[in-house]
């Protein structure tokens, strides 16, 4: 791997050049304390799965029960 000052280093191309200051503040969680952010929120939820379902181009997947993880439709009824 390419030294730090190397231009070839990882976080030349990445945008990543260092640690972040929020991973500094205490009590504070990386992954569950962000906002998701309404765009990609909206865009998966309606083209992936709300839009596709009400044009029956897919269908609702059955829950997995504890006392059937094999989806056995016999004992599903």
């Amino acid at each position: 791997m390419a030294g730090w000052k190397s231009d070839d280093h990882p976080r030349a191309s990445s945008g990543v050049d260092g640690e972040c200051p929020l991973a500094k503040v205490p009590l504070f969680n990386m992954v569950w304390d962000f906002c998701m952010d309404y765009m990609h929120l909206v865009k998966v939820l309606l083209s992936g799965h709300l839009i596709p379902l009400l044009k029956c181009q897919r269908s609702l997947t059955p829950p997995i029960v504890a006392a059937n993880p094999n989806r056995d439709r016999a004992l599903a009824r």
